[in-house]
């Protein structure tokens, strides 16, 4: 690997500019381990504290990732269910102005409210 960038001549001096050719991260990394620890505990919040209790046996936790969740969801229309609570826990603002589900636009890029 090749770590030379360039010299300038300075007098009776030369200036050299040189990569790294190797770096090494010795020390735990906290910030990463905290962000996860919280996204965690958010999104289990969502689904015991707000899911489960308004749908009650009408839902089934299909599966869950780092950032979202799949349901199975028995319900006649799921945006009438959540639209008195999208101020608090969803944020809707990529759907279009005009949506076919008269969701109003809320909660651009407000952390952890969950896209609709």
């Amino acid at each position: 690997m090749v770590n030379f960038i360039s010299l300038k001549l300075l007098d009776d001096m030369i200036a050299i500019q040189m990569n790294k050719v190797r770096v090494e991260y010795n020390k735990p990394i906290y910030i990463g381990f905290t962000v996860l620890e919280l996204s965690k505990w958010k999104m289990y919040n969502f689904h015991y504290d707000y899911m489960k209790p308004k749908y009650k046996v009408n839902i089934n936790l299909s599966y869950m990732d780092t950032d979202s969740f799949i349901y199975d969801i028995e319900t006649n229309d799921l945006y009438d269910d959540i639209r008195d609570d999208i101020n608090c826990h969803f944020d809707t603002s990529a759907y279009p102005k005009q949506n076919i589900f008269n969701i109003p636009l809320l909660n651009k890029k407000v952390l952890g409210m969950m896209k609709g």
